[in-house]
């Protein structure tokens, strides 16, 4: 550090560009300089020669192996190499004249929605073909899985998840059609998927599997309670899945961008320091829990969008399927392979059901679920409150007693008289009508 700073004329002597053509020039072919003077955009041009470059969103993708990659470190390397004397300025010169005469708009880009990328080409997911990889189809993500439609069966893995869903064929199929789902760059089916239960119960192992699968460069692991950060989310951009790995019990009161995120709707995000811009997602949301967060939107159109996965199944020391290795042993290429042959037959059955698979194990674990979901039903699980103790009763004086619960426990005060009347209502199939009662008409809850 200088112990007293340099005059300004001194240090725009130091920061002129002949000052660094001084240190560099003997690196730098001579016509990327005009009397000392660094012409960036002919050095831009000559570094572009060599590269598939594609910018979009603002960062900088080259091609390599198959797919584009976000690696403004390959550009900065490639300038060092060309000029080792190169400026954090120049180079700041150099990558947004790149970004100027490479930007793609989204329109510009065909996402083929329903073809995947993998190390040995580019899979229809629907006919199994195997495609040759191109620059000229533009793909920002690569499974790191070789594609073999006629590789062996992988029994470990399969007789694996059939002992996790204790050998329910309907489970085994879901599993299926969800690992398909997430290979297409589409949210036709307006699904997220949550991974339920506690204990060794294999739904660590299956995530691990599934990672490993998908590759660390597919996947976003943005918490829950996160996704409403539009910083946060922009993480999702080019993923084929969120995996959060435990999302807590913290209750989920806003509900709007989760939904967006779940159908693929349109909202804005941005990077720091980046412009914001629209993000259509495809990444598929899974999240693992133990104790289900309680969301605040019991709505008809929340309850569709989750599909619930109960893991009930133990594996202690004492089983005889618990293989401490069990990771390692799923995760092979050859189980990766027979994964994605798995995941393109859970697909194409997906797409000829026009659904999922629909567990009753699912169904029964989505019903109890929203059975106690809303403060009002929480409420009258804690008071062990029944129909009989709601007939005839004032719903004034009904709903005076639940605020009375809401204030000490802290959720639902902002839970209406209309809304408690119409939870109260729909959980015990009343009425609420005007009755004489206590010398003066009140509307009480009645029979339905």
């Amino acid at each position: 550090m200088l112990k007293d700073p340099l005059p300004k004329d001194e240090l725009e002597i130091i920061l002129r560009d002949e000052a660094f053509f001084e240190a560099g020039q003997a690196a730098v072919v001579s016509e990327f300089f005009e009397d000392k003077k660094f012409l960036h955009w002919k050095f831009a041009e000559a570094l572009l020669e060599g590269l598939k470059v594609i910018t979009y969103h603002d960062v900088i993708y080259t091609y390599r192996n198959g797919y584009y990659q976000n690696r403004e470190r390959t550009i900065e390397r490639e300038m060092r190499s060309m000029y080792e004397a190169c400026s954090i300025r120049q180079q700041n010169e150099v990558k947004r004249y790149i970004q100027d005469v490479t930007t793609l708009d989204p329109e510009d880009i065909v996402i083929q929605r329903e073809v995947v990328n993998v190390v040995n080409g580019r899979v229809d997911l629907l006919t199994g073909e195997l495609l040759p990889h191109t620059p000229d189809i533009i793909e920002f993500s690569q499974l790191p899985v070789y594609y073999d439609p006629l590789a062996p069966t992988h029994d470990l893995l399969e007789q694996t998840l059939m002992n996790v869903f204790q050998q329910d064929q309907e489970l085994f199929n879901l599993f299926e059609e969800m690992v398909g789902y997430l290979l297409a760059k589409h949210a036709l089916y307006h699904k997220a998927f949550v991974l339920f239960g506690s204990g060794r119960n294999g739904k660590s192992t299956i995530l691990d599997v599934l990672k490993a699968f998908l590759g660390e460069e597919n996947y976003s692991s943005v918490e829950l309670a996160s996704l409403n950060d539009r910083f946060k989310t922009a993480e999702l951009e080019h993923k084929l899945a969120n995996i959060g790995d435990d999302i807590g019990d913290k209750p989920i009161k806003d509900t709007a961008v989760l939904k967006k995120l779940i159908s693929g709707d349109s909202i804005t995000v941005e990077r720091k320091n980046q412009n914001p811009f629209t993000l259509n997602n495809y990444a598929k949301l899974i999240f693992a829990t133990n104790n289900i967060p309680k969301v605040w939107d019991t709505s008809f159109g929340m309850a569709e969008r989750l599909i619930m996965i109960p893991f009930n199944a133990k594996f202690t020391r004492n089983n005889p399927n618990y293989d401490p290795r069990i990771k390692e042993k799923l995760t092979t290429p050859e189980a990766l392979t027979h994964l994605l042959n798995m995941a393109l037959r859970g697909y194409r059955r997906l797409m000829h059901q026009r659904g999922f698979t629909k567990p009753k194990a699912v169904d029964r674990l989505l019903t109890e679920y929203f059975s106690e979901l809303t403060p009002v039903r929480r409420w009258i699980k804690d008071e062990c409150l029944q129909s009989e103790d709601f007939i005839e009763q004032p719903a004034a004086e009904m709903y005076s007693k639940f605020k009375g619960w809401a204030n000490l426990t802290g959720e639902g005060n902002n839970i209406s008289q209309r809304i408690f009347n119409s939870e109260v209502k729909n959980f015990f199939d009343l009425k609420v009508e005007p009755m004489w009662k206590s010398g003066k008409t009140q509307r009480c809850f009645v029979s339905g």
